[in-house]
């Protein structure tokens, strides 16, 4: 994906950094800059950088889930025959809705707006894929 898209950010690093420091130490993108820098003592990603491939990742989701799935089942076999779906929220702390984040119902009864989102898995609990919906789809 590199190649094809020309990207000068390192489409590898990024997100390993970005999931370690979600791993040690929960948090905002910007905190999780912090931390890497801090912590992991290694030269943090600008937030710019972190913005545009995710919105380069979301692009290509498909791609990629597909990607992880194959990729997957030569670790472990897939157990297909029972499937399980679950839903949740995420909520964030803004005035107005925008984009997809819109006021819907949410389990915790917060005032905030949410996206939802659908996670198929297997039989044992492994995730085979997920979809995104605005907080006010029901």
């Amino acid at each position: 994906m590199q190649k094809k898209t020309r990207t000068k950010y390192d489409l590898y690093n990024i997100p390993a950094l970005l999931i370690y420091a979600r791993i040690l130490s929960p948090a905002s993108k910007q905190s999780s800059l912090t931390y890497i820098k801090d912590m992991l003592g290694v030269k943090e990603p600008g937030l710019h950088d972190i913005y545009r491939l995710l919105s380069l990742l979301a692009q290509h989701k498909e791609a990629l889930v597909s990607a992880a799935y194959h990729h997957s089942t030569k670790v472990r076999p897939r157990d297909t025959r029972i499937l399980y779906y679950d839903c949740t929220n995420f909520y964030f702390e803004i005035e107005a809705a925008e984009d997809m984040k819109q006021y819907g119902v949410s389990k915790e009864h917060r005032p905030n707006p949410i996206i939802q989102m659908g996670l198929f898995m297997d039989a044992n609990g492994l995730p085979l894929s997920f979809t995104l919906f605005d907080g006010k789809s029901e």
